[in-house]
């Protein structure tokens, strides 16, 4: 504990030398995704505009294809002071907050409007608060494309899941889900995923939509099916070690700039998703939407599963407000 102190202490005068002396303040923020990825060109958006607001005084410094490693091992990074920030999907802050993990359970989320009242009501709050206790502070959420089944079999009801391999990010309401529906959870990076795909060793991939279509995008016939199961936000997330030793200007810059960007951006993934399923469409890929499926079989599976994770009066509360956020 002592050698915490320490080093948190040695941190923050680091951190106010470099103000002092006028030099530029370098903030280090990783990504799993490559330069093109919509998130890590948000990122870089926020990066020139905190660069040329605060003189040159803060520089952020982006580095995407996952040169710091994982998500997870970026996430250690920033509890430890290491990194300065990075953006993670909700799901893969599930180890970090409680609160995190109802963002991820099935046909809860039900379009883009529902999810940010629902980011910037007490379901925020409370994920913030947790995130904090952890290390972590959140500047921002950020859109992000919604998960959908590809596959290179029609599905149309809840039959058709059944002795399939799905893969994707393996987390456990993913997982629970896919076991749900009759099918294998097969947990894949995206690099992975795609080539597991390609070479069918998975039968249907659980990946968001967007993300997918970019890796696989040689592979024709194949059918997207449009329900949507899944709408996992993505947050720009800080260490707080990193987040107390700037100053109260410094923080509401770095804060309000990536806020206000982040905002601005949702409507980019819903053109870029609506381009990728034009461009897939071109070269063969069958659409099927979730009007055009026996929808109700395979939401009343899934709803089967939130009892695993909804295990707290509290949790319960809190997807019910959810639920109840109009």
């Amino acid at each position: 504990m002592k050698n915490l102190k320490l080093s948190q202490a040695l941190l923050t005068v680091l951190l106010c030398a470099a103000s002092f002396q006028g030099k530029a303040l370098e903030l280090v923020s990783p990504d799993v995704q490559g330069r093109e990825h919509v998130a890590v060109r948000t990122v870089e958006r926020i990066a020139d505009l905190v660069r040329t607001r605060s003189r040159g005084m803060l520089d952020i410094k982006v580095w995407p294809n996952s040169v710091a490693g994982s998500e997870l091992d970026t996430l250690r990074g920033l509890q430890n002071g290491t990194i300065a920030m990075t953006r993670v999907s909700l799901a893969v802050l599930e180890p970090f907050s409680k609160t995190a993990t109802f963002a991820s359970l099935p046909y809860l989320l039900r379009s883009e409007s529902h999810m940010w009242k629902v980011l910037t009501g007490s379901f925020g709050l409370q994920l913030e608060k947790e995130l904090e206790a952890n290390g972590l502070v959140g500047l921002s959420y950020m859109a992000t494309s919604p998960r959908n089944f590809i596959c290179h079999k029609p599905i149309h009801d809840i039959a058709d899941f059944r002795g399939r391999s799905i893969g994707g990010l393996g987390t456990p309401v993913l997982r629970a889900l896919i076991t749900e529906l009759g099918a294998t959870p097969v947990s894949l990076g995206d690099a992975e995923l795609g080539e597991a795909f390609r070479s069918g060793k998975v039968d249907c991939t659980a990946d968001e939509t967007v993300n997918f279509l970019s890796v696989a995008k040689e592979v024709k016939g194949v059918y997207l099916i449009q329900d949507e199961h899944v709408r996992v936000p993505n947050m720009l997330v800080m260490s707080r070690k990193v987040w107390l030793g700037l100053t109260a200007e410094q923080q509401a810059l770095l804060r309000d700039t990536a806020r206000e960007v982040t905002r601005q951006q949702s409507g980019e993934w819903s053109r870029r998703e609506a381009e990728s399923i034009a461009a897939a469409r071109r070269r063969g890929l069958n659409v099927i939407a979730r009007e055009d499926m026996a929808s109700s079989a395979i939401e009343e599976a899934a709803v089967k599963i939130y009892p695993r994770f909804v295990t707290r009066p509290e949790d319960l509360d809190a997807v019910l407000k959810i639920v109840g956020t109009h």
